[in-house]
């Protein structure tokens, strides 16, 4: 829903987390985004659908390792 040159400005290291039984959002949707988003992360989980965060357990762990990478001694961007 957004234009490519929207996506391709994320100035953060994105993870991209997918559930290969999604039938809302297709997997080359997120290939694309993998490719236009610098630093950005492709998580994907079989036996799983649109809503990773659900379906599937580890979905927290993984935000958390994300954001514990972060670099917690930088500040954030404000633009």
């Amino acid at each position: 829903a957004s234009p490519e040159a929207d996506v391709a400005s994320l100035p953060h290291e994105t993870p991209i987390i997918y559930g290969r039984n999604d039938q809302a959002i297709l997997l080359s949707t997120l290939l694309k985004f993998l490719h236009l988003i610098p630093g950005s992360q492709l998580h994907d989980f079989g036996r799983c659908g649109h809503a990773t965060q659900i379906d599937f357990g580890t979905f927290a762990r993984l935000v958390s390792d994300f954001l514990a990478e972060a670099q917690p001694n930088q500040p954030p961007a404000l633009d």
